[in-house]
């Protein structure tokens, strides 16, 4: 499981951005929605619980894109899917908090696992990373660049970006190129794919505690669930194959003029 938990800068200091945030994780958690959705639990806090890896991802990207948030990513089994976060219990709920306290040391995100041996320290320092090299190279860009990359994020081709944005396709082509954007992309398919190992490796654990089930091989690869009503976590698209990872996304397809999407 994942447990996301997200703390607000300089809250006493600026506005209450936790409304903002909420809509916006609830539209780019659409299609791979929290087993618990995420709501505020105190203060200018907001957590969510992910049974898959890719609304876990999504819920991220959202969160670095926004910026201006500590994040927490906990990885661990919980005691039954609670009906709200407020009520989530177990070693993944720990290791949401205990990331996000180290978040706010180190400025971005931070990552902590806990209560499954299966999950090895070099595994969850390989996910952080990866966390915050997308975080720096995200915080690292101009306006400029940014204006460029929700262009690009919203399906706009070069030559279109261009058009929108009132500038040369080549200006668009170097804003992308600066700003990182292609291996940004590629990195998002990566943290998932890493994450999905986590979630989909041999002897998964789900859920601890009093009626839990430790899922291992197929079982864990497909995202059987072990609550009552069998609902899988897996979610469309972006639901899990038998060895336990997502499958690629692939690179951003080329259109008929050449240009990559």
């Amino acid at each position: 499981m994942f447990v996301l938990t997200i703390d607000q800068r300089h809250s006493r200091t600026e506005t209450d951005r936790v409304p903002v945030l909420l809509d916006i994780l609830r539209e780019v958690c659409a299609t791979s929605p929290p087993l618990a959705g995420f709501e505020r639990t105190v203060g200018d806090e907001i957590q969510g619980l992910f049974g898959d890896a890719a609304g876990a991802v999504a819920a991220v990207r959202a969160v670095v894109r926004e910026g201006g948030w500590h994040l927490g990513i906990g990885i661990g089994p919980i005691e039954g899917v609670p009906a709200t976060v407020r009520e989530g219990r177990g070693s993944a709920f720990v290791s949401a908090r205990e990331a996000v306290d180290a978040a706010k040391s180190s400025g971005d995100v931070a990552v902590r696992a806990g209560g499954d041996p299966a999950v090895s320290p070099l595994m969850v320092s390989t996910i952080e990373v990866m966390c915050r090299f997308l975080a720096a190279t995200i915080a690292g860009r101009t306006e400029a660049q940014i204006q460029a990359v929700r262009a690009l994020d919203s399906g706009l081709t070069g030559r279109q970006a261009a058009r929108e944005l009132g500038v040369s396709a080549s200006a668009v082509s170097q804003r992308r190129t600066a700003a990182g954007y292609d291996l940004e992309m590629r990195g998002w398919e990566v943290l998932e794919e890493l994450m999905s190992a986590v979630q989909g490796g041999s002897g998964a654990t789900r859920l601890s505690g009093t009626g839990a089930t430790r899922l291992s091989g197929t079982d864990a690869a497909l995202g059987a669930d072990a609550t009552p009503g069998g609902r899988a976590y897996a979610h469309g698209s972006d639901a899990v194959v038998r060895d336990g990872r997502a499958p690629a996304r692939g690179r951003r397809g080329v259109n008929a003029d050449g240009e990559e999407r």
